[in-house]
């Protein structure tokens, strides 16, 4: 947010247009609170409002960001595993940190009991294909699209369980032999 704030300001806060004092003070929340609804704790509570019915303006925004700051998977290989490497070093740097320190060290932060691929896919199932769900059903005019973005991500997931599991077939392939 504050790297936001320093960009408006650096354009002598032409962002924010004709809006009086009010308007700008709502614009910085409004910034603020989209940014906050990034930290994953706050995913399931989101999605249930949406799943709900109850989602305003501001519950799409916030949303649409999550959309954004979860979409590694839907990038080209190349650059997704680029991400996840940076991501997992990340996870692991606080683990170690947590070690040094003889604390209980976070899920997902212990670099010597962790597969990548699996944490791939339990990003996809348990993070980005629910909140991708959710968008699509908030925005059901573009079903094309979304069946598009949802196929991206169904191979991405595949091509990582066979990372992780190379010797059995796709769930619903056909096995038998004629």
């Amino acid at each position: 947010a504050a790297l936001t704030f320093r960009c408006i300001r650096k354009c002598n806060d032409g962002m924010y247009g004709t809006l009086d004092l009010t308007g700008r003070k709502e614009m910085r929340k409004i910034i603020v609170d989209t940014i906050l609804a990034t930290d994953i704790s706050t995913h399931v509570k989101m999605l249930k409002i949406i799943q709900s019915g109850r989602g305003d303006h501001l519950m799409q925004l916030k949303l649409i960001l999550c959309v954004s700051d979860v979409s590694n998977p839907l990038k080209p290989p190349r650059i997704a595993d680029r991400w996840s490497n940076l991501i997992n070093e990340e996870f692991f740097g606080q683990g170690d940190e947590e070690r040094r320190l003889r604390m209980e060290i976070s899920p997902f932060c212990d670099r010597t009991n962790q597969n990548a691929p699996q944490l791939t896919l339990n990003f996809i199932d348990f993070v980005v294909s629910p909140i991708l769900n959710a968008l699509s059903h908030l925005y059901p005019q573009y079903p094309e699209r979304f069946a598009t973005i949802l196929d991206v991500l169904a191979t991405r997931r595949e091509a990582t369980r066979v990372l992780i599991h190379p010797h059995e077939s796709s769930p619903g392939a056909d096995v038998e032999s004629k």
